[in-house]
C-alpha cells in the first residue's frame, strides 16, 4: 500500500479487494456514504465530471443504503442520455433501478416507479412516443400522490417532450410551464434554464417568434447564473437553431461559436461535434461551401471518435448539403446514402429526416422527379411522427413543387388537403402557406387572375406577422409574387373559388 499525499492508494486489486471484505458491515456503509458524499461535492453541473462521475456517486449511494438518492442519481444518468443520445449505459442503469426496487424496504415505492420512468424514457429514445407518454403520465400520479417533486418536476419535462414530438403542443406548453412553475417554487434555477430552453423550442417550431426569443434569453441568463457550461452551451445551440428558423445567419453563426468555446472548456467532443455541425450549415446556407465542408468534416471526425452514430449522421448531412451546392452529385449522395445507414443504426428519425430532405432536393436537381417526390413524401412522414408540423409543412410544400415541375397538376392539387392539415397544427401565419401554393397551381394551369386572387389571400393572411419576412411561409409567397411579375400584395380581400 502506497501513501499518497493524504490518502492511500492499494498497489494490488486483490489486496484492496481483501481489506474491504474484512471490514464490518456498519464500516463498509459508512465508506461508501463518506464516498458518496465526496463525489457529490466534485460533480459540476454542465461540465464532463457530471457525465463521469454519476455513476460512481450512484453504486456509493446504493451500496451506502441511501437508496433514495440512489434512484436519483440514476435518474439523472438517464435524462442525460437522453438528451445526449447516448445510450450505452441505458441497460445497466435499468437494471440496477429494478434490484433497487427488489431490495427496497417494505411500502418504498420510490425505486419502483423510477423504473416505469426509465422505462417511458426508454420509450421516447425509440420514437415511441403515445407509449412514453402513457408510462410517464403513470410515473408522474404516483409521485405526486408521494409528495416526490424531484421526480415530479423530472417527468413534467419529459412528457412535454413526448407531447411535442406527438404534435399536441399546447399540452406539452402546459407540461414545460408546469415544470417551470415547480422549479420557480423550489428555487432549482437549473432545472427552470431547461424548461425555459424547451418552451422555447417549442414557441420556436410553432413560428412564435416572440415568445421562443423571450424563452431563450431567459434560459441564458438562468444558464448563466447557475455556472452550468453545459447548460449554456445547450442554450446557445438554440438559439443558433432559432436564428437560423428566421433566416438571421450572422446572429446564428455568433451563437454557434459561442457554443463551440463553451464546449471546448467542457472537453465535450459531442457538444463541438453539434456546434461546428451547425455552423457549417451556415456557411453552407450562404454559399461558403469550401468553408463548410472544412467544418463538417471536422464534426464528422470528432464524432467519429466519439462514437455517435447520430451526430456522424448529421455532420454527414452537412457535408452532402454542401456538396450538392457546388455541383458535386456523387460525394453529396455517398455522403446521405451514409447517413441514412447511420440513422437507422442509431435509431435517429430524425436524422435520416434530414437526409432524406437534402436527397430529395439532390434528386430533384438532377431530374430524378420520381425519387425526389418518394424521399420529401417520407420526409414530411417523419416529420409528423417526430411531432414537427413545420418541418412537415416544408416538405409537403417541396413535394407540390416536384410535381408541379413535373407537369402532374392533378397530383400537385390532391396534395393541397394535405398540406392544409399539416398547416392548421402550426400559428396562424402558416394559414397563408396552402393560399400561395394554390396561386402557384393556378399559375400553372395558365389562370393568372385566380392565381393573383389566391396570393392576395394568402400575404393578407400573413399581413399581421411582423417575423413574417424572415419566415418560410413569406418566402414562398416572394416566390409567387415574382413569378406574377407583382411587386406587393393586394390591399383587396378576394375570395377566389374553392381551390
Amino acid at each position: 500500500m502506497t501513501l499518497g499525499g493524504s490518502s492511500y492508494f492499494f498497489e494490488h486489486l486483490l489486496t484492496r479487494e481483501a481489506a474491504y471484505s474484512a471490514l464490518l458491515e456498519h464500516n463498509r456503509r459508512a465508506l461508501h456514504s463518506l464516498a458518496a458524499d465526496l463525489l457529490g461535492g466534485r460533480i459540476v453541473p454542465g461540465s464532463q465530471s457530471e457525465w463521469e462521475l454519476l455513476p460512481q456517486l450512484a453504486g456509493h449511494l446504493s451500496a451506502a443504503g441511501r437508496s433514495t438518492e440512489a434512484r436519483d442519481a440514476l435518474c439523472a444518468q438517464l435524462v442525460l442520455m437522453a438528451e445526449s443520445g447516448r445510450y450505452e449505459r441505458w441497460d445497466g442503469i435499468c437494471a440496477e433501478l429494478s434490484a433497487l426496487s427488489r431490495v427496497a424496504a417494505a411500502g418504498d415505492e420510490g425505486s419502483a416507479l423510477a423504473l416505469l420512468e426509465a422505462r417511458g424514457l426508454r420509450d421516447y429514445s425509440e420514437g415511441r412516443f403515445a407509449r412514453a407518454q402513457e408510462q410517464l403520465e403513470q410515473a408522474l400520479a404516483a409521485q405526486r400522490a408521494a409528495g416526490d417533486e424531484g421526480a415530479e418536476g423530472r417527468l413534467l419535462q419529459s412528457l412535454g417532450a413526448a407531447c411535442q414530438r406527438l404534435g399536441r403542443i399546447e399540452q406539452a406548453r402546459d407540461y414545460f410551464e408546469a415544470a417551470l412553475a415547480l422549479q420557480q417554487r423550489r428555487g432549482n434555477i437549473e432545472q427552470q434554464c431547461q424548461a425555459q430552453r424547451r418552451l422555447a423550442i417549442l414557441h420556436r417550431d410553432a413560428s412564435r417568434r416572440s415568445e421562443a426569443e423571450r424563452c431563450s434569453r431567459e434560459a441564458l441568463r438562468l444558464a448563466q447564473l447557475c455556472g452550468s457550461l453545459r447548460l449554456e452551451c445547450q442554450t446557445r445551440v438554440a438559439l443558433g437553431n432559432e436564428a437560423k428558423m428566421y433566416r438571421s445567419w450572422l446572429e446564428a453563426a455568433e451563437h454557434q461559436r459561442l457554443g463551440l468555446e463553451l464546449a471546448e472548456q467542457l472537453g465535450d467532443l459531442e457538444s463541438q461535434s453539434a456546434c461546428l455541425a451547425g455552423h457549417a450549415e451556415v456557411l453552407a446556407v450562404r454559399g461558403k461551401t469550401v468553408p463548410a465542408l472544412a467544418e463538417a468534416q471536422r464534426a464528422l471526425d470528432l464524432a467519429r471518435v466519439t462514437g455517435n452514430a447520430r451526430s456522424q449522421s448529421f455532420a454527414l448531412n452537412i457535408i452532402g448539403c454542401a456538396h450538392s451546392l457546388v455541383d458535386e452529385p456523387q460525394q453529396a449522395g455517398a455522403a446521405l446514402q451514409l447517413s441514412l445507414s447511420l440513422s437507422a443504426q442509431a435509431q435517429y428519425p430524425w436524422g435520416r429526416m434530414l437526409a432524406l430532405h437534402y436527397l430529395a432536393r439532390l434528386q430533384r436537381s438532377q431530374g430524378g422527379l420520381e425519387a425526389a417526390q418518394a424521399s420529401f413524401r417520407e420526409a414530411a412522414a417523419l416529420a409528423q411522427q417526430l411531432g414537427h408540423p413545420a418541418v412537415a409543412a416544408v416538405m409537403e410544400a417541396c413535394s407540390f413543387e416536384a410535381d408541379l415541375e413535373a407537369g402532374r397538376l392533378e397530383e400537385a392539387a390532391a396534395r393541397l388537403p394535405a398540406l392544409a392539415d399539416v398547416a392548421q397544427q402550426l400559428a396562424a401565419l402558416w394559414s397563408c402557406l396552402p393560399a400561395c401554393l394554390c396561386a402557384r397551381l393556378r399559375l400553372a394551369q395558365g389562370r393568372a387572375q385566380e392565381a393573383q386572387d389566391w396570393l392576395a389571400r394568402a400575404s393578407l393572411a400573413s399581413a399581421e406577422f411582423q417575423s413574417a419576412p424572415a419566415s418560410i411561409p413569406w418566402r414562398h409567397i416572394e416566390q409567387t409574387r415574382a413569378l406574377l411579375g407583382q411587386a406587393a400584395p393586394d390591399a383587396a380581400d378576394p375570395a377566389p373559388a374553392d381551390c
